[in-house]
């Protein structure tokens, strides 16, 4: 009875006050207690996840004689990119040797360290939850199919350029033209939430965070975009996600105070603030407690909407950086945590203003070089995933321990899951050194073991797949 009458109670408020909820808000969320509401199809409610009892409403007095049923009611709030116009610099296309010099970033937080070792983000999966992404050369071998989730189809097309540009940032293919994305063989899933307008709604955000881990798997979501006001819909679907295992992270802000934006404020989600050239706090970057590293978010060239290249700083390009950077830490370890990786990212940044943590710069900047060396000391043979050229597939292994290592190399090849055969070589490692190993290129699927004892076969590294 007190549960019937307390929501009785909150319809009337909601009542009194549609004229504000209306102009922030587009309907309402709902979502009901397990297991009580059946047959929610006569209602025509937009299902945002039908396991969960999340559904959009358009109507309060739908959901008359449904009081007792109701665990959570909420307006269906407007959010916003993390990014304006007023940072949009300029639009033009280089050359891929000017463009290096441009991206002064990658060099910032020594990408470049793991794609020594032949390891670049491959096949690591990141949501870009943002306005889409248009197709672009730079691009098209790292996207996946995506969601349009206000035309509920897979056209994917941004008309704004924000989405493109952070998913370049992210795995922009390292090839002989445009630029290099620090994870550059991840792939991309555009989950397009935002339209022209640069805004959109709760609804879209909750069921592309949802369908990022139970429809599309991945093991990364960037969101480059906040509101500031803490949503419990919000709050649920970040929390489902981490809990899933997944890496989760968002831009602080651009407004230059110290107000929080969600969901970079949650605890699950990894803030990541904006830094300049000269590793300066960027003007318009928020300085609070959501802020966990800095990134370089400032004149960052990557790839635009009309399949040129452009300029554009926030902290919304500050992001993926980090998106990035976990997804190469995925590749080279595969079951590491969401907590393993943020205490691994922490602890490798370079500590920028107070000594230790402050709200300006969280940790600090990033730093690929003293995470991979942190990430190298818990291994004593590390392999690479596998790669492939025009004619060969090939793996790199370093030897991180101080004395020759005698191990047995097995490559197996496997079609449709049945096993077709194995090639399989003795090799030493030499202390601290690396080592190619080769094998034809075919097209069956390929996996690849190093076993330590060539007696017990004890496996030194993981099983890796290409």
């Amino acid at each position: 009875m007190k549960r019937k009458i307390r929501f009785s109670l909150l319809f009337l408020m909601l009542l009194l006050s549609g004229l504000t909820v209306h102009a922030e808000s587009k309907g309402y969320l709902v979502q009901f207690r397990e297991g009580l509401v059946s047959n929610t199809e006569k209602y025509q409610w937009k299902a945002i996840d039908e396991q969960k009892g999340i559904y959009l409403v358009e109507a309060l007095d739908s959901l008359q004689g449904l009081e007792e049923y109701i665990e959570y009611l909420l307006p269906n709030q407007e959010i916003f990119l993390i990014e304006g116009k007023q940072n949009r610099m300029s639009s033009f296309s280089l050359q891929k040797t000017e463009s290096d010099f441009e991206q002064w970033q990658l060099q910032m937080i020594h990408a470049e360290d793991w794609w020594n070792l032949e390891t670049y983000g491959n096949s690591v999966k990141i949501a870009v939850i943002d306005s889409g992404c248009s197709f672009h050369e730079d691009l098209q071998p790292n996207l996946l199919e995506g969601k349009n989730y206000f035309k509920d189809n897979n056209d994917v097309t941004d008309t704004i350029g924000h989405g493109t540009h952070v998913s370049g940032i992210i795995a922009a293919e390292m090839n002989e033209f445009g630029i290099n994305g620090v994870a550059p063989k991840a792939k991309l899933v555009p989950l397009k939430c935002f339209d022209s307008g640069e805004t959109t709604y709760m609804d879209e955000i909750i069921e592309a965070i949802y369908d990022a881990v139970d429809v599309y798997q991945c093991n990364i979501i960037n969101m480059s975009w906040g509101l500031k006001k803490d949503n419990l819909f919000l709050k649920q679907a970040i929390e489902y996600a981490h809990e899933k295992g997944v890496i989760l992270i968002a831009s602080v802000g651009n407004d230059g105070t110290d107000e929080l934006f969600y969901p970079a404020a949650y605890d699950e989600v990894i803030g990541v603030g904006s830094v300049g050239k000269g590793k300066e706090r960027s003007a318009f970057s928020q300085y609070n407690t959501s802020v966990l590293v800095a990134a370089p978010g400032e004149q960052v060239y990557s790839t635009g909407k009309d399949g040129a290249y452009e300029y554009l700083q926030g902290t919304s390009q500050a992001a993926p950086f980090v998106s990035g950077l976990a997804a190469v830490v995925l590749s080279a370890k595969e079951e590491m945590t969401p907590t393993e990786f943020r205490q691994l990212l922490t602890e490798s940044a370079e500590d920028l203003g107070e000594i230790g943590y402050d709200n300006h710069f969280g940790y600090g900047l990033v730093n690929a070089e003293a995470l991979l060396e942190t990430l190298m000391n818990t291994m004593e043979c590390y392999t690479s995933p596998i790669n492939t050229t025009d004619s060969d597939s090939y793996i790199l292994i370093q030897n991180n321990t101080n004395v020759e290592l005698n191990c047995l190399s097995i490559f197996s090849r496997f079609e449709n899951r049945n096993f077709l055969g194995c090639i399989q070589t003795k090799v030493t490692l030499l202390p601290k050194e690396k080592t190619i190993l080769k094998t034809e290129k075919g097209k069956e699927s390929l996996t690849h073991v190093l076993w330590d004892d060539l007696e017990c076969l004890t496996p030194l590294s993981v099983k890796r797949e290409g």
